[in-house]
């Protein structure tokens, strides 16, 4: 549960000028067991791309969380989300989703996607903002012990395009 005397989390759409900072935030919050953090030379890689977007979310001008978006007429695609050991469960990666659900809705993007590891504590984060898992593949994600964990594919409709 999110402190409500903690200090406010500030959410901001980012360039390449602040790669040190989300490198700095993936190596802290990506266990190596998972294999699921990105190089710096992979996200170098997204900034000149059209569709792509960094945020990153501070608190106290510390940067404590990222999110990797991209986002084609109306539907965007949750890429990559990040929050310091730290600071999780303290309402950043809630602070990021609803940036991204509320941009969204401004730009009359209808349906959100995102994929997660089975497993990952995270899924509680993505159902608590109204995503629902709509298809599963099994055995997706290798991890270095040699277990293999399901790939969780989410959705969340905003329901702004009628049927």
């Amino acid at each position: 549960m999110p402190d409500p005397s903690a200090p406010a989390i500030v959410i901001t759409s980012v360039g390449a000028d602040q790669l040190e900072a989300i490198m700095a935030i993936m190596r802290a919050s990506f266990s190596d067991q998972y294999g699921e953090a990105w190089t710096e030379e992979q996200c170098a890689s997204t900034f000149p791309l059209p569709h792509y977007e960094w945020r990153l979310a501070r608190r106290n001008d510390v940067a404590v969380g990222f999110m990797l978006i991209r986002s084609v007429m109306t539907e965007s695609e949750l890429m990559l989300l990040a929050v310091v050991p730290a600071q999780r469960e303290r309402g950043v990666g809630t602070a990021l989703i609803t940036s991204w659900v509320a941009s969204c809705t401004e730009r009359g993007v209808d349906e959100l996607h995102l994929e997660v590891r089975s497993g990952n504590p995270a899924i509680q984060l993505y159902q608590s903002r109204g995503f629902v898992t709509v298809s599963t593949r099994a055995n997706y994600y290798p991890v270095r012990d040699g277990v293999r964990h399901d790939a969780l594919t989410m959705k969340k409709s905003l329901g702004l395009i009628p049927i």
